[in-house]
């Protein structure tokens, strides 16, 4: 199983018994351990989901980003908001609940300008590269 290091840098024991070397995990590093060896050393499990592209059985990463919270003001931004979730599902591959998860996120300036830094995006990967081809211009 693999798992993700959140904390500080520690040093984790890899290989057999008689023949093993010390590798050091820094934050954000992920490493293939044990669930034992994982939970005495504060390592969160990398979620995965199961799926499948054609016949080829997949597993995606699942990556757990801070929400942001949308601040729902007067009519204008309800409009504004209406507006975006017309445009996200007017792309080819978003459907509504996709388009409705990606505005509760973000507002489409927000989106842009993440786009234009490189930022990675919650979501999966074939709706990233997506929102990257239409908002990345």
């Amino acid at each position: 199983m693999e798992f993700i290091n959140r904390g500080g840098s520690i040093k984790m024991r890899k290989g057999s018994l008689k023949d093993y070397r010390w590798r050091t995990l820094h934050k954000g590093e992920k490493m293939e351990t044990t669930k034992f060896s994982a939970e005495n050393n504060g390592l969160e499990e990398v979620k995965t989901t199961e799926s499948s592209i054609g016949n080829v059985g997949v597993e995606t990463k699942q990556i757990s980003v801070p929400q942001k919270s949308v601040q729902i003001e007067p009519q204008e931004q309800s409009e504004q908001i209406n507006d975006f979730l017309k445009e996200l599902k007017a792309i080819k591959g978003i459907g509504k609940k996709t388009a409705e998860d990606i505005a509760l996120w973000s507002n489409r300036e927000d989106l842009i300008e993440r786009v234009k830094r490189g930022d990675k995006l919650p979501f999966r990967d074939d709706i990233e590269d997506k929102l990257r081809k239409v908002y990345g211009k």
